[in-house]
């Protein structure tokens, strides 16, 4: 299961750095039903959202990216809990100046997809709950 995760994560990498952004998205809606068949095959286990000061550990619900490039992302957690300002008191951001959007988004949209939980921590105090990393945690 981790195996085809990660598999799925490099062929959205290869997407993002050998293809312009219209490319990406021609791209990316031909790579999506394998991305689909792919995350079927994973059976996705119940996880038990929490957010605290710093952190949400739980299932992305909610992907939204802006004409502006800023991207917004929800968990099934409580984002008021953070130690910061979400937008909606459910949104945490990923600026389109944040170098390591492209990264972050893979990251984002293969764990949407397969349902598996994810850890995203923001920088404490920022004022729409900036995303500071995400990290990717597959059932074992």
């Amino acid at each position: 299961m981790r195996e085809s995760l990660w598999r799925i994560k490099i062929e959205i990498d290869y997407l993002i750095k050998f293809t312009t952004i219209s490319e990406h998205f021609v791209k990316k809606n031909l790579f999506l039903s394998l991305l689909v068949s792919a995350a079927a095959l994973v059976s996705p286990l119940t996880a038990s959202a929490a957010c605290g000061a710093t952190a949400c550990e739980g299932v992305i619900e909610t992907i939204y990216y802006t004409q502006n490039g800023t991207i917004y992302l929800g968990t099934d957690g409580d984002e008021t809990s953070l130690n910061c300002t979400s937008v909606a008191n459910v949104y945490v951001t990923v600026p389109a100046s944040n170098p390591n959007q492209n990264a972050i988004y893979a990251t984002a949209l293969s764990a949407k997809i397969a349902g598996e939980k994810t850890v995203i921590r923001i920088v404490e105090g920022s004022s729409n709950c900036e995303l500071q990393w995400i990290r990717l945690d597959p059932a074992s």
